[in-house]
């Protein structure tokens, strides 16, 4: 059953799909592979927001965003990386035990995927 459209859909296409198509324009540019990786972050509590009315089984019963984000980056490494990259350039510094960045010091070059895109 399709979800219908909400925000988080608006969301995405007023956010997130710029950004990445921006930052694919120049996948060197570090300002623009920042801002891709914060929408795809916040994305996640768009998500959650537009989901946990109507199907909470697709957010994971997850009882708010930042629950969400954590199992999330728990089912998905890729997810991990993306949440950290956008935090540690948010908050300078994570504290979080389990984590794949410290410090946005470690953000000039990160590495992912099977096709070696650089974030």
């Amino acid at each position: 059953m399709a979800t219908p459209r909400n925000r988080a859909h608006e969301f995405f296409d007023t956010h997130v799909a710029p950004a990445m198509e921006e930052w694919r324009k120049a996948p060197t540019d570090i300002r623009l592979a920042m801002n891709a990786a914060v929408a795809l972050n916040q994305m996640a509590d768009h998500l959650w927001h537009g989901l946990a009315p109507v199907d909470p089984r697709r957010i994971f019963n997850t009882p708010n965003p930042g629950a969400f984000r954590a199992e999330l980056a728990r089912r998905n490494e890729h997810f991990a990386l993306l949440r950290d990259v956008a935090e540690a350039h948010k908050h300078v510094k994570l504290s979080r035990p389990v984590r794949a960045v410290t410090n946005a010091n470690a953000l000039n070059r990160v590495t992912y995927g099977s096709s070696g895109g650089t974030l």
